[in-house]
């Protein structure tokens, strides 16, 4: 995580009264935030350079609406950029899944899968488990456990990020995984016993 800059607000203020290169330093500074942002939602690279690239430019247009400390600000447009490019690749996939032919069982003639890849196979399950479920729930607690969990921000920073009070994230957070199944809950704590 890149550190915030003492002058982050001097540069803002340059870049919106048209100073390029001070914008292009505080894009720079934040730029690798940024990606890992939108890598940690879209797991692949291009997708993540693309979210990059796109809130970089929405940002750039905005610069005279940061209301709050520069590196939130960006981090909450990527994370939406990110999550925009996610939902449009999930109904891309669906309509691909209901074009693709039926492959019966019975024409496996894969290899005996190893251990490993069971493991990794029963890990990305649960993973598109939670976040099928995840998707189900409102967006404000979507976005609140997502920058949690998989982005491992404070609930101070997303709290900063979604414009919000720090006990009203803890209230998104507590919704969240109270609506959880059991099943998702035991299965979680059984897969991080095996791990340990």
């Amino acid at each position: 995580m890149a550190n915030v800059g003492p002058h982050d607000q001097s540069l803002l203020q340059a870049a919106v009264s048209g100073d390029t290169q001070a914008a292009n330093k505080l894009f720079t500074r934040y730029q690798s935030d940024m990606f890992a942002v939108a890598f940690r939602i879209l797991r692949n690279r291009d997708d993540a350079l693309d979210a990059t690239q796109e809130a970089s430019s929405r940002a750039f247009e905005r610069l005279d609406q940061c209301q709050t400390q520069v590196r939130p600000w960006l981090v909450k447009i990527v994370y939406n950029e990110a999550v925009n490019i996610l939902r449009k690749r999930d109904t891309i996939r669906r309509r691909n899944e209901n074009l693709r032919p039926q492959v019966s069982d019975h024409c496996n003639d894969a290899a005996p899968p190893t251990q490993a890849s069971e493991r990794r196979a029963e890990l990305r399950s649960f993973v598109d488990r939670v976040r099928e479920f995840v998707a189900t729930l409102p967006t404000k607690q979507q976005q609140a456990f997502w920058m949690k969990f998989d982005d491992e921000l404070s609930t101070k920073a997303i709290a900063k990020t979604l414009q919000t009070t720090v006990g009203a994230i803890h209230l998104l957070l507590y919704r969240a995984r109270g609506a959880f199944p059991k099943d998702l809950h035991k299965e979680a704590r059984r897969i991080l016993r095996d791990d340990l």
